[in-house]
This record gives C-alpha cells, sequence and structure tokens, in this order.
C-alpha cells in the first residue's frame, strides 16, 4: 500500500535575526495588530493586512506542525511585524543582505518582514522553518540550516495541498552565472557565516545551500538517505563524514549532481496532503501611537542595539512612566554593565507592578548574569509566575535558582511543576534535580535523577558529572587517617558506601590490606607499644599497635593485659609490612573480636 509522501525529514525531528534602527521620531505611519493565542501581527499597511497574514501564518503553523513534527505547542505567542514598504523597513534593516529576519528572544519569537503582502510569503516561510529549528534545538550548519529555510519558502498552500519545491529563479539564474563555491567551504561555513556576507556573497552562498537541498530532498537517489543524513549531522557528525556513511560518496560528487540537478530538474515539486483546520478568528485593533512605539523599541533590545533601545525607552518612559519601561531600561542598564542602574529600574518595575511577564524574566535572568543577589532575582522570577502560571522558561529558572540557593525543597517543588523539559536542557534539568534531592538526603529519587541525567547526556563531562551524582548518592562522608609528605598523620574526608559494614578509617592510602581469622595467644608489651601474637592455620602471626588509639576495636575487652592470652578467636586487619618493628608482619588496622 502506498504511503503519503512526508517531507524529508526525520520523524520528530523540527526541519525545517536582527533588527531595527530606530529614529527618535515616532512611526510614520499608524500599526494594526491582530491577535490570537498563537500569533501577535503587526502590520503597518492596516487591519486587512494584518488578518490576511494572520490567516497564512495559522496555515503555516499547522503545516509544519503536522508535517515536520515541530514542536511548535507551549511556545510564547509569535510576533510578526510587517512594514509598508521596503523604504519603511529600510532602516530597521539588520545587515545589508537581510530581506527578512527571525530572531528568538529570551521571551518570544520574532520575524520581520517588508511587508505582509503575497510575495513576502516566501520569505515569511523561510523565517518560520528557522523558528522550527530554534524551537526544536536542533543546531544545523549554516549551509543545511539557510538551505532548508529555502526550500521549505517555496511552500504553497491550494486546497487540502501543500506544495514544495520548484524553482527559485533567483537562485538558478546566480548559480548560472557565477562560479560555484568549493564545497567543502560550503559546508564548513559557520552558523553565523550569513550575517557576516555582503549581498552578492550571501545570493552565491544561499543559492548554493537550496541547490544542495533540492537535490537532497528531492533526487530519487538521495532523498531516502536524508532524514539519516540530518540525524548524523544533529548527533554531532561532520557534513563530509556523514555524506560518505550515509551516500558512499563524497560531497564533491554530491555537488556536481546538484549542478546537473538544478540543471535539468529545478523545477521539481513535491505535494504534501493538508489535514483541515479551523485557524482562531484574532482579534484585530488599530494600535496607539504609545504602544506602537514601546513594540518598535523592545524589538530593538530584542536585536540588541542596546544604546538606540535605551534612547527610545528613555523617552517613553519620560512621557508616560510605566513599569514595562521601566524594566526594560533595567535591562538594558545590566548588559551595558551598570548594576545601580538596573537596580533601580528593576525594583521600580517590581514597584509599580509589572504585568508583562517576558519583560520580568528577561530582567531576571540578565540580572542572574550580573551577579545580582538571589533575593533580587527571586521576585522577578516569581512576579513572571504570578502574571503567567504556565511560564515554563521562568519557573525553570527558579528552580535552578532555588537549589543553587541552598532551598532545595522549593527547588524540587519547581522541577517537578514542569510540564515538559525541552531536549537542550534535559541534562542539566535531571543533573540539577538530583542535586537537590541529595541535599534533602533522598537518595533513591537522586539516584533516578542521576540515571537519567546519564541518559539525556552529550559529552564526557556530563557523564562524568552524572555518574558523581549517583556515586554521592550511593555513598556517605566519612573520615580516615592519612599521611602528608613529611609523614604527619593527617584526618583526610572520604566517601564510603552507604552502611558500609567493614569500614575502617584507619587503613592509610597506600596499605596494602590483609585480613586473617586466627586465635589471640600473646599480647607482648615494650616501652614502644603491643604486639599481638595470633595462631591461625597458615601459622603465626605478629601484628604491631603503635598507637591503640588507631585501632578499631570490635566486641573486644574492657582491658587488655600482656601475657599469655586464651585463645579468643579475632578477625584481625592489618597492613602488610608497615610499622618499623622488625619482627612484625604488619601494623593492626583493626581487630574484630568473635
Amino acid at each position: 500500500m502506498p504511503r503519503e509522501p512526508r517531507p524529508p525529514f526525520p520523524p520528530g525531528r523540527a526541519i525545517l535575526g536582527a533588527l531595527c534602527v530606530l529614529s527618535a521620531a515616532s512611526p510614520a505611519l499608524a500599526w494594526s495588530v491582530a491577535r490570537s493565542e498563537h500569533f501577535e501581527i503587526y502590520a503597518q499597511a492596516g487591519p486587512r493586512e494584518a488578518l490576511a497574514a494572520h490567516q497564512w501564518f495559522a496555515q503555516l503553523r499547522a503545516f509544519f506542525a503536522a508535517q515536520t513534527g515541530a514542536p511548535v505547542s507551549g511556545r510564547p505567542r509569535l510576533r510578526v511585524i510587517g512594514f509598508a514598504s521596503t523604504q519603511e523597513f529600510a532602516p530597521y534593516r539588520l545587515r545589508p543582505a537581510s530581506d527578512a529576519y527571525y530572531i528568538g528572544a529570551d521571551n518570544r519569537d520574532y520575524i520581520v518582514l517588508p511587508g505582509l503582502t503575497p510575495r513576502e510569503f516566501r520569505m515569511a516561510a523561510h523565517e518560520y522553518a528557522h523558528l522550527t529549528l530554534h524551537a526544536a534545538g536542533a543546531r544545523l550548519p549554516a549551509w543545511l540550516s539557510e538551505g532548508l529555510a529555502e526550500f521549505y519558502s517555496t511552500l504553497e498552500f491550494s486546497a487540502n495541498t501543500g506544495t514544495l519545491g520548484g524553482e527559485i529563479a533567483a537562485h538558478t539564474q546566480t548559480l548560472r552565472r557565477r562560479p560555484w563555491l568549493p564545497v567543502e567551504s560550503l559546508l564548513a561555513a559557520p552558523r553565523e557565516m550569513p550575517g557576516r556576507l555582503n549581498r552578492d556573497e550571501a545570493a552565491l552562498f544561499y543559492a548554493q545551500s537550496w541547490a544542495l537541498v533540492h537535490l537532497l530532498t528531492l533526487a530519487p537517489a538521495y532523498r531516502p538517505g536524508f532524514p539519516h543524513l540530518v540525524e548524523a549531522i544533529l548527533r554531532g557528525e561532520p557534513s563530509r563524514d556523514a555524506f560518505a556513511r550515509v551516500y558512499r560518496r563524497s560531497p564533491e560528487e554530491a555537488g556536481e549532481d546538484a549542478r546537473r540537478w538544478i540543471g535539468r530538474r529545478a523545477g521539481a515539486r513535491l505535494s504534501l496532503p493538508l489535514r483541515e483546520t479551523q485557524a482562531a478568528v484574532p482579534e484585530v485593533a488599530d494600535v496607539p501611537a504609545g504602544e506602537a512605539d514601546f513594540m518598535l523599541a523592545d524589538l530593538l533590545l530584542a536585536a540588541g542595539d542596546l544604546e538606540r533601545a535605551r534612547v527610545r525607552f528613555a523617552a517613553l518612559e519620560q512621557q508616560s512612566p510605566a513599569a514595562a519601561t521601566a524594566a526594560a531600561l533595567g535591562l538594558i542598564a545590566l548588559r551595558q554593565a551598570d548594576p545601580e542602574g538596573a537596580r533601580r529600574y528593576g525594583k521600580l518595575a517590581l514597584q509599580r507592578g509589572i504585568a508583562d511577564a517576558g519583560l520580568c524574566f528577561r530582567y531576571a535572568v540578565l540580572a542572574g548574569e550580573a551577579g545580582a543577589p538571589p533575593a533580587e532575582i527571586r521576585a522577578a522570577l516569581e512576579r513572571a509566575l504570578a502574571l503567567d502560571p504556565a511560564f515554563e522558561d521562568a519557573r525553570y529558572h527558579l528552580a535552578l535558582l532555588e537549589n543553587h540557593d541552598g532551598r532545595p525543597a522549593a527547588a524540587v517543588a519547581h522541577f517537578r511543576a514542569l510540564r515538559q523539559v525541552k531536549p537542550a536542557r534535559a541534562f542539566s534539568y535531571w543533573s540539577s534535580l538530583a542535586d537537590a534531592f541529595l541535599q534533602l538526603g533522598q537518595r533513591e529519587e537522586a539516584r533516578a535523577a542521576a540515571a537519567a541525567a546519564a541518559a539525556h547526556a552529550a559529552s564526557t563531562d556530563e557523564r562524568a558529572q552524572a555518574a558523581r551524582l549517583d556515586y554521592v548518592a550511593r555513598t556517605e562522608l566519612a573520615v580516615r587517617f592519612t599521611r602528608d609528605e613529611n609523614g604527619r598523620v593527617l584526618l583526610q574526608t572520604t566517601r564510603i558506601p552507604l552502611e558500609a559494614a567493614d569500614w575502617n578509617p584507619f587503613v592509610e592510602a597506600g596499605d596494602q590490606v590483609r585480613r586473617v581469622e586466627a586465635a589471640l595467644r600473646e599480647i607482648e608489651c615494650d616501652e614502644q607499644g603491643f604486639t599481638f601474637v595470633l595462631e591461625s592455620i597458615e601459622g603465626k602471626l605478629r601484628l604491631r599497635i603503635a598507637d591503640p588509639a588507631r585501632v578499631q576495636v570490635r566486641n573486644g575487652p574492657p582491658e587488655f593485659v600482656c601475657g599469655p592470652q586464651a585463645g579468643a578467636r579475632v578477625l584481625a586487619v592489618y597492613a602488610e609490612g608497615a610499622g618499623e618493628h622488625p619482627a612484625a608482619h604488619g601494623l593492626v588496622r583493626g581487630l574484630e573480636f568473635r
């Protein structure tokens, strides 16, 4: 039975920044917004564009969720900002090659476009593909990330079908008239590479990345192996090695195949069935000028353009003081290494009763990075949760803070209240939970959490940390005698297995420990100490005791008398060859009378 076609990505994986330059003046054109559970669409061209864009983004969300398994649920509402024209967008362009962009900030996702007409929807699909990669925590090399985003930018909806593929004319023209990049250079480009390129360089990089992904996703000889290639790269395997293992071909050979494929089959397409979905009807409204100013200033802050953001928020604070503007100024002060300003504005925001959970959270994160007192960070996180009890990121950070601040019971309560654990933080979650259980003395729970941490460890260091947590859960603190480099006796803290029946603190590092069960025949006494004469099946043993205070005695008599003994059975633990007495076989560390 033929299967329904699916997109060329591994099941359950999301497959598939930047911002503004603000002037001091208010926006030249009025803004409209369409709001729903999942989207906040700001349109500078009017409410009709906002409503139409909302419908299209809702289709995008449904398509990516159904066809790629992208984990888009549970994420903050996506904010889309669409300008009225490329001229209005130009002052906000991130880089020369940025015709549109996506940014994943602490508290929300942004997609910024020069317009919200159908001609911009290809850009929107490209940026939405980046959002799904970010949501999944999938760190792909630049060629694959941008190639996938370009492939998905061709998405078209009709009736109950979504169509992917087809020619991107600008890319095919670029590839026909310009020499291709060496495949090795393409594959080795770091993730931040596209942002460093000028417009001409970027055009070639995007075109060639698209061509290679177009081949891998649609060519019959390559498509079956593509999910395995992506999985291998997600595991950290270099692209070159993954190509060789999955396809038994070098990347250079694949590059030549891509040349031929694009030359003949650039128009190849893939049709995928769409499930009928009922998109929520958004609330559409005009945006007051002050709110529009704040929206753009907030975008600037998310982009990291701190000085411009500070100027804009300072003007807003002067015009109309509010909790949100104070919080934003506190965030900026933190990032600009101004702890006094950060503390002043942060407290002011809380006093004013800030109603923006996202800003509270962002302030808390940056305050933590700046070394603010735990009480201040806790107040901001608790305020964020009071405003939005479902704010998972805020709850997770609060759990980490409580654990680090010696409040393990509160940490465990917050950890357990999380509805889901993001793959990227699974190891941190389980290892921190194990540590909190250890602080509470709940060893079995700690061991279970340490085992989960080990299952999610992604490096040698993380595996070692999980093993240490398990070791601590299985052992307890004790003391033992040791010696320094000068031979002086010292007490040293160590760990021993729980309820270890044979633990002896007097056994020193380097001892050749022996155990023997024998009859005690005689105790010889002299000025330097005592010699216990034992008789075992292996013969007579002479064991020296130099300091009775450093011998572990169990079930022994109240006192010992020098001279012949009655032959009591005793288990002797001794360090073979230790001590300076020439006639002794070893130094007694422990005696257990039977």
